[in-house]
């Protein structure tokens, strides 16, 4: 859910998590890798803790794991005059993945 002052102010950006996942598929932890604004925070992680991912198998057996995830926060096409305002956090695109060799 956008948090109701993030509405009020106008924030829109983007936060970056990393997701410990259990053999279950369930998140069991959730920890802030990158933010552009503070007031999205919480949110993002509320959000992320009601994720369900697929089972990852190895040999037959349910293993944890873990993943990088963009929670990405753009207003409600009604709000969307609010966006840049003094004060509100601005949307940048998150970075792009790169890819080790």
């Amino acid at each position: 859910m956008y948090p109701r002052e993030s509405l009020q102010t106008g924030d829109e950006g983007v936060i970056v998590l990393e997701l410990d996942v259990s053999p279950s598929g369930a998140v069991s932890q959730a920890r802030i890798l990158g933010s552009e604004c503070k007031r999205l925070e919480q949110a993002a992680l509320t959000a992320v803790t009601q994720w369900q991912f697929a089972q990852v198998n190895v040999n037959g057996t349910p293993v944890p794991f873990m993943v990088v995830a963009d929670v990405p926060f753009r207003l409600p096409e009604q709000f969307k005059e609010r966006a840049g305002r003094v004060g509100a956090c601005k949307w940048k695109e998150p970075p792009t993945p790169t890819r080790s060799r």
